[in-house]
């Protein structure tokens, strides 16, 4: 039983280890949708001014725009969207990280609880055959002086 708490300890210890390392890894792609967010937003920019100087008519200047700034906000729109995706992924594995936690936590708990009532009657089957050897020695001296 005991050996079975410490495995389901450690298991729960690696599982929580796994999740952890899932939020690293959905942190780290939040932190690089965001930059290719900025990135690209950046570009807009860049591009919107480029083609403002080169476009003499203001018609075509505002068509390539309209039909750029579109393009940008398709893919703005569906990082924002993979971004969003993956602060729900990230909540969903850091709220499984706490559940496993208080899981380990109250794994670890018992485990001392047990450990604790198993040294509690250790010591009271000790301190039982130090009384009985105690009461042996005693009759064994109390039968020898008889028989002298």
């Amino acid at each position: 039983k005991k050996l079975d708490e410490e495995a389901e300890k450690l298991k729960a210890e690696e599982h929580s280890s796994a999740l952890t390392a899932k939020l690293d890894a959905a942190n780290y792609d939040i932190l690089t949708a965001r930059k290719t967010i900025l990135e690209l937003q950046k570009k807009l920019d860049e591009e919107a001014e480029i083609f403002r100087e080169k476009q003499t008519g203001f018609r075509g200047q505002l068509e390539l725009k309209d039909r750029l700034l579109a393009s940008k906000e398709h893919d703005l729109a569906e990082l924002s969207r993979k971004v969003e995706s993956l602060q729900i992924e990230s909540s969903s594995l850091q709220e499984k990280n706490n559940c496993q936690e208080a899981d380990r936590r109250a794994a670890v708990e018992r485990y001392e609880e047990e450990k604790s009532e198993l040294v509690q009657r250790l010591n009271e089957v000790e301190r039982e055959r130090d009384e009985t050897r105690l009461q042996l020695e005693e009759s064994s001296s109390a039968s020898a002086e008889a028989e002298k």
